[in-house]
C-alpha cells in the first residue's frame, strides 16, 4: 500500500476525502494545522519509522498490559506524551505510514491521545514542536502489552545510522546468513553492557592470525558459558545471533546465522575492530568487544 498523502485546508480543516489518521484526529476533536514533509531539524517520517517501526523491541521504555482499564491505558498515554516536554502542538503520525508529518494542535487537555487511541489506533508517533525529543506508542498483534519508545530524536537517528553501517559491515562476507530480525525479548543500553569485566586482553599490535584465534576463543568462551548455547540449530551454520557495532545508545542489532567463528571475525574487522556486540538469539547473554588504549578487550555479559 503506498504512504497516504495528506491534503489539509490552510484553515486547519480536514479534506472531505479523509485518510484514516484525519478521520481519527476529527472524531477525537484534534485540529490538524497543515501537513510537513519534514519536522524541525529537517526528520523526515519515514527515517523515524524505518527504525521504530520494524525494530520497535530494541529500544522499549514502557509498556501497559492492554487489559487494564481505559482511565489506566488514558493514564499512561498522558505519561508518554509527557516525555515531549510541555507543549501543544506536536508532529505527528497515526497508524498508516505516510510520507508527511501532520502539525497538529491538540492544546492542553490530557487526554486528547487516549480519545485518538480509542478510535482504533495501533501506532502513533509524535515528536514535541522543537522535534528534539519523540515518543511512539505500539499495539502488536500477539504481544500482551502497548509498547512505548520514548527517546531524544537525534538517538533514533543514531541507531539508524549505526544498524545501516552494520548492514553494510554484514554485505559480501562470505559464510554469513541473514535471517529476519525477531523481536527483541529485552532492550538493552550499549554502554552498560562496557561496565562488565574484561576477561580476556590481547594487544592491537597483534599479528591478523593471532588476533583470529583470539576472537575465536573469547567467542567459544561465551557461547559454553553454563548453561551452554544450543545454537547448532541449522546443519553447518551457528546461530542464530544478533550482531551490532554498538555505536548506539541502544544495542542495534541484526540477525545472522554464521559457518564458524572466523565469519563473525571478518564482520568485525570489516567494521574496523571497534565495538561488536554478538547477542544469542534468545538476549540471554551478550559478547561484547572494544579496543581501548591499543589493547582488545572482551566482556561476558548475562542478561536477565
Amino acid at each position: 500500500m503506498p504512504p497516504e498523502r495528506l491534503t489539509v485546508h490552510p484553515s486547519g480543516g480536514y479534506h472531505p476525502a479523509m485518510t484514516p489518521s484525519l478521520r481519527a484526529l476529527a472524531n477525537a476533536g484534534v485540529p490538524v494545522l497543515e501537513a510537513a514533509p519534514l519536522a524541525p531539524g529537517g526528520v523526515a517520517a519515514p527515517t523515524l519509522l524505518a527504525e521504530l517501526y520494524v525494530f520497535y523491541g530494541d529500544s522499549v521504555t514502557s509498556r501497559l498490559p492492554r487489559v487494564r482499564s481505559d482511565d489506566a491505558r488514558a493514564a499512561w498515554l498522558n505519561e508518554q506524551l509527557e516525555t515531549l516536554g510541555p507543549s501543544e502542538r506536536y508532529y505527528a503520525m497515526f497508524d498508516q505510514p505516510s510520507a508527511e508529518w501532520m502539525y497538529i494542535a491538540p492544546g492542553s487537555d490530557p487526554r486528547w491521545l487516549a480519545r485518538v487511541w480509542a478510535t482504533h489506533v495501533d501506532m502513533a508517533l509524535l515528536l514535541s514542536e522543537d522535534g528534539s525529543r519523540l515518543v511512539m506508542v505500539l499495539g502488536v498483534v500477539g504481544i500482551p502489552d502497548l509498547l512505548a519508545l520514548a527517546h531524544r530524536t537525534t538517538d533514533v537517528l543514531a541507531l539508524r545510522a549505526d544498524r545501516e553501517r552494520l548492514d553494510s559491515a554484514l554485505s559480501d562476507v562470505a559464510g554469513l546468513l541473514r535471517v529476519a530480525h525477531p523481536p527483541a525479548r529485552i532492550s538493552l543500553r550499549t554502554d552498560e553492557l562496557f561496565l562488565a569485566p574484561v576477561f580476556t586482553t590481547l594487544p592491537a599490535s597483534s599479528p591478523p592470525q593471532r588476533r583470529d584465534t583470539w576472537f575465536a576463543d573469547a567467542f567459544e568462551r561465551w557461547r559454553i558459558t553454563a548453561p551452554a548455547l544450543d545454537d547448532h540449530r541449522m546443519p553447518g551454520e551457528l546461530g542464530p545471533y544478533e550482531v551490532s557495532l554498538g555505536g548506539a545508545p541502544y544495542v542495534a542489532s541484526l540477525a545472522v546465522y554464521a559457518e564458524t567463528p572466523a565469519v563473525l571475525a571478518r564482520v568485525w574487522a570489516k567494521a574496523g575492530h571497534g565495538r561488536l556486540v554478538i547477542l544469542d538469539g534468545a538476549r540471554t547473554r551478550a559478547l561484547a568487544l572494544t579496543c581501548a588504549n591499543e589493547t582488545f578487550e572482551a566482556r561476558i555479559v548475562l542478561l536477565a
